[in-house]
């Protein structure tokens, strides 16, 4: 009985969550000519702008997307009117030349939107506000946007040295990382000349006999190729296999003393646990990590940015007649701060 209660409560919990949620989304934020635009409408708006790039992190996003969805409504309601409006057959053609573009159909294009929280009814507002808006900027106002090549010359070359700058940016501070910097690495041998730890009194006396041993063996040392013949008639010498160091991992006194000595010497004689030894440095060299080449720069087609400048153009003409549109539509803000 005490389970039956515990899912029961359980399940009251996630309706009531789900039930939270959906009121706050259903939550009419204001009103264009009695329209509800609600909360939800405004986010799958956002939705959409982050879709197609726009930056949607602003303090003020909200808002500019509410004053997007009321702008859409006021073009239309001012296209119809004249009963001039988009007509469902253009709408269509539009969004299955999105669907088209994407490699899809409406039904897929729906999905896909879906996906990122966006209703297919989002961007059929904002495809009806853009052809009313071409109506009537272009249609009833006479308005002539017009493009010169040399704003187009001047565009596109900013462009390149915008993109330019950014991959300079980036290839320096790919260049200025650590893990790419040269490294040198020293080949380094440890030739010990081990004395018994027994001997007693008489150890500093086998100390002193190895010393001369080491002196022999250095006399005869050509490097470490010549370690084993350098050894020859020298009892118990250790000649241990030749190991490969950062050298900007030794210690200092140690590093130094080996750039001092050379390739192909040793430093010592040293005390060692097992008595004394020699260290060799076999050879040296510099390892430089391969820097990684630039990608090639893919500039934007003449074309594409032709368009890029006429709808700046645009843009222009959207704050210009932004206000013309709503004079002509009732707006209540429900929610007074995101009102003007």
């Amino acid at each position: 009985m005490a389970r039956i209660i515990f899912v029961l409560t359980l399940l009251f919990s996630v309706l009531t969550i789900g039930s939270a949620s959906f009121a706050q989304d259903q939550r009419v934020l204001a009103t264009v000519n009695d329209i509800p635009i609600t909360n939800f409408d405004v986010k799958s708006r956002l939705a959409l702008w982050k879709l197609t790039g726009r930056d949607t992190t602003g303090p003020d996003a909200k808002r500019k997307a509410l004053d997007s969805i009321i702008d859409d409504h006021a073009r239309v309601g001012e296209t119809e009117k004249s009963k001039n409006g988009p007509s469902k057959k253009e709408v269509a053609d539009r969004l299955a030349g999105v669907a088209k573009g994407l490699g899809t159909d409406i039904a897929g294009l729906k999905a896909k939107l879906k996906t990122q929280g966006i209703s297919l009814a989002t961007l059929e507002l904002q495809v009806k506000g853009q052809i009313a808006f071409s109506r009537l900027v272009f249609g009833k106002y006479k308005e002539n946007v017009k493009v010169d090549p040399a704003e187009v010359d001047a565009k596109l070359e900013a462009i390149k040295a915008d993109m330019r700058g950014q991959l300079n940016t980036m290839m320096a501070k790919i260049k200025s990382d650590p893990r790419l910097k040269p490294v040198t690495v020293m080949t380094l041998m440890e030739i010990n000349f081990p004395v018994d730890p027994g001997a007693g009194a008489a150890y500093e006396s086998l100390l002193q006999s190895r010393f001369v041993e080491m002196q022999q063996f250095s006399g005869r040392y050509k490097g470490c190729k010549s370690a084993k013949s350098a050894a020859s008639g020298i009892f118990n010498v250790k000649i241990g296999k030749p190991v490969e160091a950062d050298a900007s991992k030794l210690p200092p006194q140690l590093k130094s003393a080996f750039e001092k000595a050379g390739t192909g010497k040793v430093i010592g004689p040293m005390r060692s646990e097992a008595g004394l030894q020699f260290m060799a440095l076999c050879s040296k060299r510099e390892i430089k990590p391969q820097i990684p080449k630039p990608p090639p720069l893919q500039f934007p087609s003449r074309e594409q940015v032709e368009n890029a400048v006429f709808n700046e153009k645009v843009a222009k003409l959207e704050g210009k007649y932004a206000s013309k549109f709503r004079d002509s539509v009732i707006i209540e803000y429900r929610d007074q701060s995101l009102g003007q």
